[in-house]
């Protein structure tokens, strides 16, 4: 019995990773690749200008792209401060940062409820709140509100690879001052760092630093061409490029080994079970050997003595 639930747990788990990497997460997956820039080798401000003039090329060639400091289901995450007012009351809380560009919700087909998206002007200082950050406005009167960061925001190359973190960020930067930004649209909620985590999210102008590119693509001869180009810019680095739908199977690689570990206990266990009923069947008409045999004598046959072995072993 023990077997049987380890074995159907397993099926199970296995049953619900199949579900989840079948699922709508709510904006395009299949036909959007993530391209990311590895780790500068160069000063920062070298880098961004770099990035700024590969950034301009790829979308001279190609419409459908969008950059963002990190790319959906990579399992990082900015958590930072922002002061905000709530009917008529400041507070401040921390919430999920995402820096985008303007094409960013058409390429992934997030659809936005309420105001438009931010532009791509530097001096414009404009966000997009997620359905779940805009709820804590009354009335759904997100729009035209204004969500304060202290100091300036950090560099995409900080924080992109590394695990995320549920503690707001470190203090801001000294002599910075205060950026105020104003909500501009709400998109829909939305997947961030892993399927399950939705919640409270600002997406905010993509930093200077802002290394990674999304695009939608009908055929690969697009893509070779980006990635051609953006080898030209960066002659020395690895360039790849992974489907949204390989980064969905990534993000859940800790449950497929689960999943597997569970199978390799459930058909283990099944395995000794097996072992031990046969033993116990096997020493069970060992000893009824005689019996059987004076039956098979006086003319039962097969059919019956399977009947009576199974019996008694019930």
């Amino acid at each position: 019995a023990g077997t049987m639930v380890l074995v159907t747990g397993a099926c199970l788990f296995t049953r619900a990773i199949d579900h989840a990497m079948d699922s709508d997460p709510g904006f395009a997956i299949d036909g959007v690749s993530a391209l990311v820039l590895p780790d500068p080798r160069t000063s920062a401000e070298a880098r961004n200008v770099q990035v700024r003039e590969w950034r301009v090329a790829i979308e001279a060639i190609h419409a459908r792209v969008a950059f963002c400091d990190l790319a959906p289901f990579n399992g990082a995450s900015m958590i930072l401060p922002f002061r905000q007012t709530i009917e008529g009351r400041e507070v401040t809380n921390a919430y999920s940062a995402r820096g985008i560009s303007a094409r960013y919700f058409e390429v992934l087909g997030i659809p936005l409820v309420a105001g438009r998206t931010i532009s791509d002007d530097p001096g414009r200082r404009e966000v997009v709140i997620s359905e779940t950050l805009a709820r804590m406005y009354p009335e759904g009167r997100a729009l035209g509100q204004t969500l304060t960061r202290r100091g300036r925001i950090p560099d995409a190359g900080s924080v992109r690879g590394k695990a995320a973190s549920s503690s707001p960020a470190g203090p801001p930067l000294p002599d910075a001052p205060d950026e105020v930004y104003e909500i501009v649209g709400v998109a829909r909620d939305v997947p961030v760092r892993s399927l399950d985590d939705i919640g409270e999210v600002v997406y905010w102008p993509a930093t200077a630093g802002a290394s990674t590119l999304l695009i939608r693509a009908e055929t690969p001869a697009v893509i070779a061409q980006i990635k051609a180009m953006t080898s030209v810019f960066f002659p020395d680095a690895g360039i790849t490029v992974s489907s949204l739908r390989d980064l969905l199977s990534d993000s859940l690689s800790e449950l497929v080994i689960g999943s597997r570990l569970a199978w390799a206990i459930g058909l283990l266990a099944l395995t000794l079970a097996t072992i031990g009923a046969f033993g116990v069947f096997a020493y069970m008409v060992e000893e009824r050997r005689r019996e059987i045999g004076v039956r098979m004598a006086l003319g039962a046959k097969a059919t019956e003595v399977i009947r009576f072995v199974l019996a008694g072993a019930s």
